[in-house]
């Protein structure tokens, strides 16, 4: 027995939100349109390279959509003070129609902040966008990778 029918079975709130089980339910009663063809575990970072960790400012792999948590990061680092504005933009599919979704911190030049936040999330690509060399920014997705047809 696959996993959506007996998660039905069993009742939808008797199984674990942030399983796999779980976000195949979401996908068939919510976005019967797309077929998924597998879900594996998946992490990536996008965010600064303040110090030479190349990573780039925007992810999307075409037919996917990632579902997990979300972990900014925002540190100070050694360069000069300056004030930053931290733009986070991504496709939600929390919603009966996918819509852009779009957050912004502002970080002035006297606030040095060590920030940490989480959230949860169903997406298929995600931008950061800042300017500022004083602060390290992390955006790190810790999840599932959603292949779907």
């Amino acid at each position: 027995m696959d996993s959506i029918n007996f998660a039905y079975e069993r009742g939808v709130n008797e199984f674990n939100i942030y399983s796999p089980a779980y976000i195949r339910s979401f996908l068939a009663e919510n976005y019967s349109r797309m077929k998924v063809k597998s879900v594996i575990p998946y992490s990536f970072t996008v965010g600064s390279d303040n110090n030479g960790e190349d990573l780039p400012k925007d992810y999307h792999i075409p037919n996917s959509l990632f579902f997990g948590f979300f972990n900014l990061s925002v540190n100070p680092n050694d360069n000069a003070l300056q004030p930053e504005k931290i733009e986070i933009q991504y496709r939600s599919y929390f919603n009966i129609e996918p819509y852009m979704k779009r957050i912004t911190r502002y970080v002035e030049q006297e606030n040095l902040i060590n920030e940490n936040s989480q959230s949860i999330e169903l997406f298929d690509l995600l931008e950061l966008n800042f300017e500022s060399t004083k602060y390290d920014t992390y955006f790190t997705f810790v999840g599932y990778k959603i292949d779907i047809l």
